[in-house]
Parts: C-alpha cells; sequence; structure tokens
C-alpha cells in the first residue's frame, strides 16, 4: 500500500481537476495490486510449509498479466485521459533542451 502513497498524493495535487482525481481509479489499482501483493506473499509462504516448489517463471505468468489488466482498467485510463503521457514528455523535452543549453553556454 505504500508504494501507492505517493503516486494517489501527486495524482490528486497535480491533476485534481483532472478525472483520474475525481473516481478513484488509481487509489483503487493500488490497493487492489497490494492485496494481490500480499495473497502472493502468503501463498509462498504457505507453499513453502508444504515443500511445494512453485517455480519463479509460473508466479510470474499469474501475475503480471493480472496487473496488467487492472492496469488497462483502473490505471491507464486516467493517464490517457489528463495526457499525462504529453505532459511527462513535455517536462522531459524542456529540462533536455535547458540541459543542453547550459551545456553550451559552458
Amino acid at each position: 500500500m505504500s508504494s501507492s502513497d505517493p503516486h494517489v498524493y501527486l495524482g490528486c495535487c497535480r491533476y485534481a481537476e483532472d478525472r483520474h482525481s475525481k473516481d478513484w481509479k488509481w487509489l483503487t489499482f493500488f490497493v487492489i495490486q497490494a492485496l494481490i501483493i500480499g495473497i502472493e506473499g502468503m501463498g509462498r509462504k504457505v507453499f513453502k510449509k508444504y515443500h511445494v516448489a512453485v517455480p519463479k517463471w509460473l508466479a510470474v505468468c499469474v501475475t503480471v498479466p493480472l496487473q496488467m489488466w487492472l492496469a488497462h482498467i483502473f490505471f491507464f485510463p486516467p493517464c490517457t485521459d489528463a495526457d499525462m503521457t504529453g505532459k511527462v514528455l513535455g517536462g522531459l523535452i524542456r529540462n533536455f533542451n535547458a540541459m543542453r543549453n547550459f551545456v553550451k553556454q559552458t
């Protein structure tokens, strides 16, 4: 859950008028993600207790598609709706240009 806190806080502060801070999709995504991680950890302990070895590739093949499915429902739509990709890329380009200009001047 703690990994979600900064994301939700920044999203609410930076994009308070945008849709994703109003419908709680990011919070929902990260809460479900935390539950999945917790269940995965508990399952790993149970399997270990009964000496059942679950291959890492199998755990990844189950967890990653589930996370991506949840992301398509809860995480990516708010990013698209708020044009966050364009805003982030614009910021990166501005920072790169500022750095390039600084280097040229020195």
